[in-house]
């Protein structure tokens, strides 16, 4: 069977991010994937070394926490039990390889995600122009939700609505031993 001839349910839907933290415009896309694809698999990226990744991010929650905390919101407030979390540590397109037939799945908020975004695609199309990816628009009261933002807040004692109340229970946790 060729790429082309697949339907979504035979694909792997592959959601790669941070997830530091995961947030309720997290959840909406991979709720929405669910619906398309027959697999999800949601890819906890973590980089080897200290400090910030070579894209520029850095992670405040460790990987593992990271990962628990995509699998029990995901089961707690979607009901997904279906999802698979994975970690990983290499580059996205070499982690998607291991899982074909799959497509990745990105979520934007804004303009600027979308420029961000289609660099990757390109570069990750000269590595492997076999997987491709696909841009799911975050509902309009979840676009201004970010991890960074969340982090912010968390840091200075503010917990907000925009992530399930495990993570803000976890962010608390990690803030107030920092």
């Amino acid at each position: 069977m060729t790429r082309k001839s697949m339907s979504p349910p035979e694909l792997t839907a592959v959601i790669p991010g941070t997830f530091d933290p995961i947030t309720y415009g997290h959840l909406d896309i991979i709720s929405r994937a669910s619906q398309l694809f027959g697999r999800v698999v949601v890819a906890v990226y973590h980089h080897h070394g200290q400090g910030q990744d070579p894209l520029g991010k850095s992670t405040a929650l460790p990987l593992l926490v990271r990962a628990e905390l995509v699998q029990e919101a995901s089961a707690k407030a979607l009901g997904m039990h279906k999802i698979q979390v994975r970690t990983y540590h290499r580059l996205t397109v070499q982690f998607a390889a291991q899982l074909r037939p799959c497509v990745l799945i990105r979520g934007l908020r804004s303009v600027r995600d979308f420029e961000y975004e289609s660099e990757l695609l390109w570069t990750q199309w000269s590595l492997d122009p076999d997987i491709d990816t696909l841009f799911l628009r975050a509902r309009p009261e979840h676009q201004h939700i970010s991890s960074a933002m969340v982090r912010h807040l968390a840091a200075q004692q503010t917990f907000t609505t925009m992530v399930p109340p495990c993570v803000n229970e976890q962010l608390k946790s990690h803030y107030q031993a920092s």
